[in-house]
């Protein structure tokens, strides 16, 4: 009797997580695949076995850290792969806004479209097409697409002894179980993926895969799958990125004290608030302020602030390519003063339905094809889980301040984020998104 088709096939499920202080850091993610009928299990014998990494190997750990030798980069990315990741960015933001626009939100983009990326490659037919649509890399053939994300994996390398960033992405397969090789192939090619098989019984399966969370998150996810695994997994996929960036300017301890902070219920707190002064990249508009505090001696890498005026889902209605891209053209080093919250947050959230929302349901079905990947597949579940830490650390920079030019004609400045407001990482030298968030409510547990 032919199996309904309900219950047939693989369910591949992405975890994401994510870190970051002010030596800060992130991590990103993780796919599984489970077998709904354990039939189809034997389905897979035909595809061809790749050959086992052994441990020793680890070609998908991408340690980058305090390289003293700056790397030969490549031209750059590919502008429209910049603004396909951006868009990407600011849609799955926007749809977790609508579900959580009260709570606190801290996300790593860049880790969930290196993710499902990785993903693309095993998606064939209305799968592909779909994948296609949600990561907006309509105009982006898939070979350029892997390519600007090796280069991608590559420049992110920070000479600066005051930022540290890796990004790692590896492939658990169920001991036994075969995948298509070309699959395999890409990943480890492009995405620098260590691929391992390990035997989903075992009771220690768990702790082997958090161990490797663990270790390339510097200790700071201990968890991201439990024991038994979902009936019938045969794959996870997980991606990591770590960033660790201190500032460039330290904030004064002595100088942060209890102020008001309005929270999105409209209660008002006292809560920890620091406070500096200088010369800074600012920018202010009818809508919003805005400032841009850099890390590390370089300024490569920077934290972009913004203060809404009218309230934070109307701004972050507004966020997309374009606006975000219009910005960062506009600021402009001005002297001020700063005062901020102290925050820690740790944030989990199933992102299926906003991935849903944009036009992927068709993964998550029977429907799905992922036969480049194996037989039978869909994709599952979706999660993220995130953790930020913002403090005072930071690093004594007159090197970098006596390079500043203020804009004498402007007014000094001054910008209290003392109620709800929208922040970024960037990446400045490839224009690139690795983190953002809201804070409704800053808190320090």
């Amino acid at each position: 009797m032919d199996l309904p088709k309900y219950q047939t096939g693989f369910a591949l499920i992405l975890f994401i997580v994510g870190l970051f202080i002010t030596s800060a850091s992130i991590v990103g993610g993780a796919f599984y695949l489970k077998a709904n009928h354990p039939s189809l299990v034997n389905k897979l014998s035909s595809i061809p076995k790749h050959k086992p990494i052994t441990p020793k190997s680890q070609p998908g750990v991408t340690q980058i850290k305090k390289d003293p030798t700056p790397p030969l980069l490549p031209p750059g990315l590919d502008q429209k792969f910049v603004s396909a990741q951006n868009n990407f960015s600011f849609k799955l933001f926007q749809e977790l806004v609508k579900v959580d626009s009260l709570k606190n939100i801290f996300i790593s983009p860049s880790g969930i479209s290196l993710a499902l990326s990785m993903v693309y490659q095993g998606a064939l037919d209305q799968t592909k097409d779909a994948l296609t649509q949600t990561l907006n890399i309509q105009d982006i053939f898939k070979e350029d697409l892997n390519k600007n994300n090796q280069d991608l994996l590559n420049i992110l390398k920070s000479t600066d002894p005051k930022v540290e960033i890796s990004v790692a992405n590896s492939i658990w397969g169920k001991k036994d179980i075969k995948f298509n090789q070309d699959f395999i192939d890409t990943n480890q090619k492009y995405y620098q993926a260590q691929v391992k098989n390990l035997d989903f019984t075992q009771p220690n399966a768990a702790a082997t895969i958090n161990n490797w969370v663990k270790e390339n998150t510097k200790n700071k996810i201990a968890q991201i799958v439990s024991s038994p695994f979902p009936k019938n997994t045969v794959l996870y996929l997980i991606n990591a990125v770590y960033f660790k960036g201190i500032w460039t300017k330290e904030f004064d301890k002595k100088l942060t004290k209890d102020q008001d902070f309005t929270a999105a219920n409209k209660l008002k707190k006292q809560h920890p608030m620091m406070e500096q002064k200088g010369t800074f990249k600012y920018l202010e508009n009818d809508d919003f302020q805005a400032i841009d505090l850099p890390y590390g001696q370089e300024g490569r890498f920077s934290m972009y602030l913004f203060l809404p005026k009218y309230g934070l889902k109307q701004f972050t209605a507004t966020l997309s390519a374009q606006s975000w891209n219009g910005w960062m053209e506009e600021f402009r080093e001005t002297e001020g003063t700063i005062i901020l919250p102290k925050f820690k947050m740790e944030y989990e959230k199933e992102l299926k339905n906003p991935l849903i929302n944009l036009g992927m349901g068709i993964a998550f079905g029977a429907k799905a094809n992922f036969d480049n990947l194996a037989k039978d597949i869909y994709l599952s579940t979706v999660k993220q889980k995130t953790y930020i830490e913002v403090s005072e650390e930071g690093i004594n920079a007159s090197g970098v301040s006596s390079m500043q030019t203020p804009d004498k004609a402007a007014k000094p400045f001054s910008i209290q984020i003392n109620k709800p407001f929208f922040f970024a990482v960037r990446d400045n030298r490839l224009e690139t998104i690795l983190f953002m968030g809201i804070i409704n409510d800053p808190k320090l547990t």
